[in-house]
């Protein structure tokens, strides 16, 4: 996630160069960065709640799963 972020980092501040100061730059950096992070907690947190969903009714997920397959 890092390195895709620091390179996502990279390409907006090259394409951008030319057209938004350093300070405005800095600023759509942070809020970009603040938008992925919020967007991977939120993904960390539906995960979370995905496995405790499926640690509650484990007969019937396999039971979904088996009777649906092709």
């Amino acid at each position: 996630m890092l390195r895709s972020q620091e390179r996502h980092d990279k390409i907006l501040f090259e394409i951008n160069s030319h057209y938004l100061s350093h300070k405005e730059m800095d600023e759509a950096l942070a809020g970009a960065r603040k938008a992925m992070d919020e967007a991977l907690a939120f993904s960390i947190s539906l995960r979370r709640m995905q496995l405790k969903i499926l640690s509650f009714y484990p007969h019937g997920v396999r039971d979904v799963f088996t009777t649906y397959e092709c």
